[in-house]
């Protein structure tokens, strides 16, 4: 079966056309696909550097330290924030 791609016209692509189904852009009106998934890119990229920067704050801490930042994880809605207070040396360790 040939799947036809889409072809990223607003406000309803080629193949949702053709299929006519409604068309589901994840973003504003005047973004297209392809900067939505760089954007997208850029943002995993950020959040991964991040994570390995905690990552790393957990394996060089002396471990009273890293055992607070653990705890302070775990306890955490968000672990960003924890890295945040790391950051600008807010934790109490």
């Amino acid at each position: 079966v040939f799947e036809t791609q889409c072809s990223a016209t607003r406000p309803i692509c080629s193949r949702c056309s053709v299929q006519n189904v409604e068309c589901e852009w994840d973003t504003e009106p005047e973004t297209t696909r392809r900067r939505a998934i760089v954007s997208r890119l850029q943002e995993c990229e950020r959040e991964n550097s991040n994570l390995h920067e905690l990552i790393r704050n957990l394996q060089s801490r002396p471990e009273a330290e890293a055992t607070e930042i653990f705890n302070r994880l775990r306890a955490a809605r968000d672990p960003f924030q924890v890295l945040d207070l790391i950051r600008i040396g807010d934790i109490l360790l």
